[in-house]
């Protein structure tokens, strides 16, 4: 009982230390999209929910939230991009000074980056025009050793 106490306040001082970061980012300079990436209130939620506010297990939480430093550093430093994916969905949108939900092209742009022996993925979200918002820091893999990342380890050529 009493690590289980112990396991929920490390996870409550986590949580608090990543939201205070989060909220003192707010932009980030991205060279290959040549403009700054937002850090919003949907990008905070996806990293601790999935869609329709179900919680993402406490393990994912905290390993998404000890890998938001390192996103922000993929981000600043990337100037290539390893993926994009467009997607029609509904989004909501000021009409005529009302919130509706209307259906809009999105754009996913995924960076990775083997950084602190940690294969990391970051996604950023562009709705048509505006302004790219980070939407989510995705670990990928551990890496067996710095200086055979992608190398494999049989002899065989």
């Amino acid at each position: 009982m009493e690590t289980h106490m112990q396991d929920k306040k490390n996870f409550d001082l986590l949580r608090e230390e990543t939201e205070q970061f989060y909220k003192s980012i707010s932009e980030v300079w991205c060279p290959y999209l040549h403009c700054t990436v937002r850090f919003t209130h949907g990008g905070w939620s996806h990293l601790f929910f999935k869609g329709n506010k179900h919680s993402r297990s406490t393990k994912e939480q905290c390993i998404r939230a000890r890998l938001l430093k390192t996103a922000v550093s993929v981000l600043s430093m990337s100037h290539t991009v390893q993926g994009i994916e467009v997607k029609r969905i509904f989004v909501t949108k000021r009409v005529n000074g009302r919130k509706e939900k209307v259906v809009a092209d999105t754009i996913y742009y995924e960076f990775i980056a083997v950084m602190n022996d940690w294969r990391t993925k970051v996604i950023v979200s562009k709705i048509e025009n505006g302004t790219p918002i980070f939407w989510s820091v995705i670990p990928a893999w551990r890496t067996r050793d710095k200086n055979t990342v992608g190398v494999s380890s049989s002899s065989d050529p």
